[in-house]
């Protein structure tokens, strides 16, 4: 079920797999921060309201570089409220956009990698699949 989404990214939530799906949009490309904030802060309620143990990251059409500074907000507000809420596994969808791709993959190593199992993906189906393991 979707759980929240603007013209940045669409949030669904699949009770059954207890998993949470990021789907950005290339409308990334053209954001300003303060409204991607908006977004991310969405997500770490999510987190914390449905406590999920899955997320599915598709980054394929993340198209805004994410600096340190905000790398660090992320951190504190996404990645250690997910993994305090549960998260086990994050499967991540890589976009194209080189320095976009670099930008996601530090946000989400910063804390994770010591609480949550990150994979990247090239591959939906195979990201889903070791997901269900």
């Amino acid at each position: 079920m979707e759980v929240f989404s603007n013209e940045y990214v669409q949030f669904v939530y699949l009770p059954n797999e207890k998993m949470i799906e990021h789907h950005w949009k290339i409308e990334t490309q053209n954001a300003k921060w303060e409204k991607l904030q908006d977004s991310f802060y969405a997500l770490g309620k999510l987190y914390n309201q449905y406590q999920p143990n899955k997320a599915f990251i598709d980054t394929r059409n993340f198209a805004f570089t994410i600096d340190p500074h905000q790398q660090t907000w992320i951190d504190e507000n996404v990645n250690k409220p997910a993994a305090k809420a549960g998260l086990q596994k994050a499967a991540m969808i890589i976009p194209e956009e080189f320095f976009a791709s670099i930008s996601v993959q530090q946000t989400m190593e910063e804390q994770n990698a010591k609480t949550v199992q990150i994979k990247y993906f090239s591959d939906e189906e195979l990201a889903k699949k070791w997901l269900m393991e």
